[in-house]
């Protein structure tokens, strides 16, 4: 009889089916198919990386960050906008 071993890809597990079947008599595969799941699908909440009240902490941190991306952006662009290509940008250098 042929013999068949399934394994699961690397950060997957198997959760249900046969990882071993076999050819039987009859042409069938003996048992059930396997089926494997991400790792990261079969953890609960409460251990996921960050806690739940984390999560709104590191988004808000991140809306800020892209704020501040997107003005610094646009306060750039508009004082490129009001000097002349070929005019120098005049530094101001202050010493306290």
């Amino acid at each position: 009889m042929t013999k068949i071993t399934y394994t699961c890809l690397p950060g997957f597990v198997h959760v249900s089916g046969q990882l071993t079947r076999q050819c039987q008599a009859d042409g069938r595969w003996s048992g059930k198919p396997p089926s494997c799941r991400g790792m990261w699908y079969m953890l609960p909440v409460s251990s996921a990386i960050l806690p739940r009240h984390a999560i709104a902490t590191y988004l808000l941190l991140l809306l800020i960050a892209i704020i501040i991306i997107i003005t610094t952006t646009s306060t750039e662009t508009v004082f490129n906008q009001h000097h002349h290509p070929n005019q120098k940008r005049k530094l101001d250098t202050h010493v306290y």
